[in-house]
């Protein structure tokens, strides 16, 4: 076909809003130049464009979108979703890229750290990524954490797992609440190996044992022995020796104490026979009032044993916390001697 015929010729075109339609063939050039037809192309990719823009008017930039937080969970989560390490030195953002304030599906995941500290690489979110990330954590035995039990508590908890003697106890906490809730699970460990010897999910019965017969027996045995002590004392004139064991300076010397009408009339070391300080000295009822209130104050470790004819303490040791030293209390009571 000869080009300069069809530019030569007369064409009639339909309606374009774009296009300025005359019967004059100059309106539209399709000469070997091409330049009418880049021109239609250009047309119509700007047309395409503005209908991608209708459809879709705003095209957030990831780079520019802001960064929503992320629980730890979130976090351990997103780097398994990656297939990143925990401990690599690895930043994974998600960008909100549709400012709905929540990870979502379309979001977009960059990954900042190696060498440069830049991105290394970034993904687009699925819906099944989505609830990857939110999945909340299994608490197992292995990650569960141990629950802080007293002296008494774990006691208590041996017996109630049939173990006694060298055998150490733990509850893990499997419910995250931070105490003692039916459904979590106590491990005994022991033995020869030193490793798990036994486990039990405790149920209300077991927590009531673990939180109250060990207080109860103490606080039951307290009230008796006090009570005992009481009545052949009524008018609480009597003497005795007082060992301070705990951490002071007079640590480990013996006092002898006279009390009369219950208060002291005299506190003598019996090494030296000189009269020591008011720190050091105490009464048989100031005794029973520490180990009272050590077991309302929920001591972790309380010790006490009692003379079978008085109801005296005979030997006390209290732990109000494993992790703080040198605050335990202990003593020796010996040659009690009731007066009239």
């Amino acid at each position: 076909m000869n080009l300069n015929a069809i530019n030569a010729s007369t064409r009639t075109y339909p309606s374009n809003p774009f296009i300025n339609n005359t019967s004059n063939s100059s309106n539209v050039n399709f000469g070997t130049s091409g330049l009418g037809v880049n021109s239609l192309n250009q047309l119509l990719k700007l047309v395409q464009q503005i209908l991608a823009n209708l459809q879709n008017p705003t095209r957030p930039n990831p780079d520019t979108a802001p960064s929503l937080p992320t629980t730890t969970v979130q976090k351990d989560n997103i780097t398994d979703l990656l297939g990143l390490g925990r401990n690599a030195p690895f930043t994974p953002v998600v960008k909100d890229m549709d400012r709905s304030g929540t990870i979502s599906k379309g979001d977009v995941v960059i990954t900042y750290g190696g060498f440069t500290g830049g991105e290394i690489n970034r993904r687009t979110l699925t819906a099944a990524d989505v609830r990857a990330i939110n999945k909340p954590v299994t608490t197992t035995v292995e990650n569960a954490k141990n629950l802080n039990l007293t002296y008494a508590q774990s006691q208590n908890l041996n017996k109630l797992m049939g173990f006694e003697g060298a055998f150490s106890s733990s509850i893990k906490d499997m419910d995250n609440s931070g105490t003692l809730t039916k459904g979590d699970i106590a491990l005994v460990y022991g033995g020869i190996t030193g490793g798990e010897v036994a486990r039990r999910t405790l149920t209300d019965a077991d927590i009531k044992t673990i939180q109250q017969t060990s207080s109860g027996n103490g606080l039951q045995e307290l009230t008796t022995n006090q009570a005992k002590w009481n009545f052949i004392t009524p008018s609480k004139n009597y003497d005795f020796t007082l060992q301070n064991n705990g951490f002071r300076i007079d640590g480990g010397r013996s006092i002898n104490i006279s009390v009369r009408n219950g208060e002291i009339t005299n506190a003598n070391y019996a090494d030296t026979g000189e009269a020591a300080p008011e720190y050091s000295r105490a009464t048989i009822e100031g005794l029973f009032e520490q180990v009272k209130q050590a077991y309302t104050d929920n001591a972790e470790r309380i010790d006490v044993t009692y003379d079978s004819s008085t109801g005296a303490p005979a030997s006390i040791y209290i732990d109000r916390s494993s992790m703080i030293a040198d605050e335990e209390s202990a003593y020796m009571i010996s040659n009690v001697k009731v007066l009239p």
